[in-house]
């Protein structure tokens, strides 16, 4: 499995109408403040992860796993336990 999540802040533009558009990202959420100070105040930061996938099974992989992690967080201990489950 070749996945990986890349947490970034997307920069998005305003078109100077109603819409906002993105235009590039930063890893680092401190040099996107910067950049909005210096260089463009009307932009919006947007906090996102991106999932980079190597393969289509890579893709299949990641959402079995997302979807067992959802399923996973509705259970109670007990449910847990009964199941067999570690915490």
């Amino acid at each position: 499995m070749t996945f990986q999540v890349v947490n970034v802040v997307s920069v998005q533009e305003w078109d100077g109408g109603d819409r906002y558009h993105h235009k590039f990202y930063f890893t680092d959420y401190e040099v996107a403040k910067e950049y909005k100070a210096k260089v463009d105040k009307s932009c919006y930061l947007h906090h996102t992860s991106l999932i980079v996938c190597d393969t289509i099974e890579d893709v299949k992989n990641w959402k079995n796993g997302e979807l067992r992690q959802r399923a996973l967080a509705k259970l109670t201990p007990e449910d847990r336990q009964v199941l067999g489950l570690k915490d």
